[in-house]
């Protein structure tokens, strides 16, 4: 197999003389490759995991096609949907994988282009993207995108702080607290944009050679400035 897809590159860099084209063309192809390999080890993934729910009563309904947009090209797959009497039907892999329903863009894929938005409006983000990625991304899907990650990080702190309470086993008085605010702003169309507000309350700071560590860290963080306040 190596050698055929080192026969493939040489074909393409000695009958394409335009240097742009050429990389363009061979961007394509490796895009085209790393989606192939890739499909092909998810759908033996998913052969697997559906031997395992059928020695738990689950059965195959049928193979269902998927598409998911990632930063390496476009990934389809089929992948089974799964039955079992007294339970909703599943897609094993799309559970392995964590993929929710209806997910357009990989995790990782969203994750940079919520990066990129926290710096410019979503329209350059859309050419960015669409410009160095395989994507092809319109600045309303850039926006939806920055509200589900931007969700999903309120989320992820909640859970944080709930999981820190559970191991709290008593209160302390500390004699000094410190207090500190921030937000993360997310840039939006015509002047609009959407906030994180962040507080972290810590007893003081102990240091570790170099390196420097908040002592008793709590976070708190909200959309809305007065919940995260009150918090």
């Amino acid at each position: 197999m190596n050698n055929n897809i080192v026969a493939e590159i040489i074909n393409i860099v000695k009958t394409t003389k335009d240097n742009i084209d050429r990389e363009d063309k061979l961007r394509k192809y490796f895009e085209a490759k790393m989606c192939e390999w890739v499909r092909q080890a998810l759908e033996a993934i998913d052969w697997e995991l559906a031997a395992q729910y059928g020695k738990e009563g689950w059965h195959v309904e049928r193979r269902d096609n998927r598409t998911v947009q990632t930063t390496y090209g476009t990934l389809s797959i089929k992948r089974r949907r799964m039955c079992k009497d007294g339970e909703a039907s599943i897609y094993p892999l799309d559970k392995e994988l964590g993929i929710r329903r209806y997910q357009r863009y990989s995790a990782y894929f969203e994750y940079h282009v919520a990066q990129i938005a926290a710096k410019t409006v979503y329209r350059t983000t859309a050419l960015a993207v669409n410009t160095l990625t395989p994507a092809d991304i319109s600045h309303q899907q850039v926006g939806n995108i920055v509200k589900h990650v931007g969700k999903k990080y309120a989320e992820w702190e909640k859970e944080q702080r709930q999981d820190e309470c559970c191991h709290v086993q008593e209160l302390k008085t500390p004699e000094v607290l410190y207090i500190e605010g921030d937000g993360l702003e997310i840039k939006g169309q015509k002047g609009k944009h959407m906030e994180v507000h962040r507080f972290q309350i810590a007893e003081g700071v102990t240091e570790h050679k170099n390196r420097r560590e908040l002592v008793g860290a709590h976070y708190i963080s909200d959309f809305e400035h007065r919940k995260a306040v009150k918090a």
